[in-house]
């Protein structure tokens, strides 16, 4: 799946290196939830979708979202092709949410968990509205 090979890429080029490992980690998650659910994407969708997600949805936002805006314009320059369909992912984000959201409940609340759900859940919408 490509988020796992997203994931090794993103541990050895982001900085510094508590971000990269968290970035990481979290991809691995995404990438695990992914393939339970039968989900996967080209690279080339995948570049374009953070490409995509990296561009400001207004000049309001707040802190950690221009700062996750600024992480998927990293990710989307460490993925190879172009031409790709930002809306192929929607399905991906949508199941990450879902998934994420399912985990948080399990796990009694996880502050992690719940940010991942709240962030793919904004996301999945982004790239619907595409």
């Amino acid at each position: 799946m490509v988020l796992n090979e997203l994931a090794k890429l993103a541990e050895s080029a982001l900085q510094p290196e508590g971000r990269a490992m968290a970035t990481a980690n979290t991809l691995r998650q995404q990438a695990e939830w992914a393939a339970d659910a039968g989900l996967d994407v080209s690279e080339p969708d995948l570049k374009a979708a953070f490409a995509a997600l990296s561009l400001a949805q207004g000049d309001d936002e707040p802190g950690p979202v221009i700062g996750r805006r600024n992480t998927c314009g990293e990710l989307a320059g460490l993925l190879e092709g172009e031409g790709g369909d930002p809306a192929a992912c929607v399905s991906l984000w949508e199941g990450i949410h879902a998934s994420a959201a399912s985990a948080a409940e399990a796990a009694g609340g996880d502050p992690r968990l719940e940010a991942i759900a709240s962030t793919s859940g904004r996301e999945a919408g982004e790239l619907r509205s595409l």
